[in-house]
């Protein structure tokens, strides 16, 4: 084998040339590639903890839905208590000398009236009927 001075200048190139490349292109090309990477696991990890934040909130709204369903099946009004549509009560309002009634003083006097309605009348002739 015949080893001359071309194949030594060769081989210097070749070691210059990766040096080269490994310190100018390399390390920086790894670092970027590095960051990447660690943005992507940090998102990542964001998303995992959204999701398990939106898990925790359907698990909450699924039990105040069937706390809700339940309260509903428990206070629901008994059949007896319910009033005909047919039956309308005989409410007198009340009337001023000038015909004009204040708004909030005509809604305060006919909720009183209908609330006595309520309390005081007789819902027997609903369920006879």
């Amino acid at each position: 084998m015949n080893v001359n001075l071309t194949l030594l200048i060769q081989c210097l190139n070749f070691f210059v040339t990766y040096l080269f490349l490994r310190y100018v292109l390399f390390r920086p090309v790894m670092k970027i590639i590095i960051k990447e990477e660690n943005l992507l696991t940090q998102e990542q990890y964001e998303i995992t903890q959204q999701e398990a934040y939106i898990a925790e909130q359907f698990g909450i709204r699924q039990l105040n839905w069937q706390e809700f369903t339940q309260h509903c099946q428990f206070n629901k009004p008994a059949l007896k208590e319910l009033c005909c549509l047919h039956e309308s009560p005989n409410l007198a309002l009340p009337k001023s000398s000038n015909n004009i009634i204040p708004s909030e003083t005509l809604s305060l006097k006919c909720a009183t009236l209908i609330v006595n309605h309520i309390k005081h009348g007789n819902h027997s002739k609903c369920l006879n009927s």
